[in-house]
């Protein structure tokens, strides 16, 4: 097992006193960071579906893939993480999001090159934040909004 997805399993394991339907799957991220405005080292692929899990969720696009998750990074709180990975195509400026609720939280621009991954996280201080019905969202500028399927509990 790499570095990388090590580090991963460890910040993306569920707490183990939950219900299964409130783990996230060691393979549906790889992140080697946590913070907004980190790279990722590694992305798993998306499926068709878009389905990696559960409360793991994804979308394939021309130029790669948009991916969103949830997981407990302890008792009192819930982490939402979109990211993109750019995998072909001209250079972007975007930003990434999430939905929940009918209110969209963006994250700040970037200008994003083919062969990087771009990461934005929220910490919200709810538990139960990780069941509520999610969207990872992707703006990029002069193409409009992708957005992942729901990430929830089911």
């Amino acid at each position: 097992m790499s570095k990388s997805t090590r580090s991963f399993a460890r910040r993306f394991a569920a707490v183990a006193t939950v219900t299964a339907c409130l783990s996230v799957p060691a393979t549906a991220f790889a992140a080697e960071a946590d913070e907004p405005g980190d790279t990722v080292a590694q992305v798993a692929g998306c499926p068709r579906d878009g389905q990696l899990g559960v409360n793991s969720v994804c979308t394939s696009l021309s130029s790669g893939a948009v991916f969103q998750g949830k997981t407990h990074p302890d008792f009192n709180h819930t982490r939402v993480i979109t990211y993109y990975k750019k995998t072909g195509g001209s250079e972007i400026t975007a930003k990434l999001g999430y939905s929940a609720g009918g209110t969209t939280h963006w994250g700040p621009q970037f200008k994003q090159s083919k062969g990087s991954t771009k990461t934005k996280t929220w910490t919200i201080t709810d538990w139960y934040y990780i069941c509520k019905p999610t969207v990872g969202m992707l703006w990029v500028k002069d193409q409009g909004t992708f957005q992942t399927p729901v990430a929830n509990c089911n």
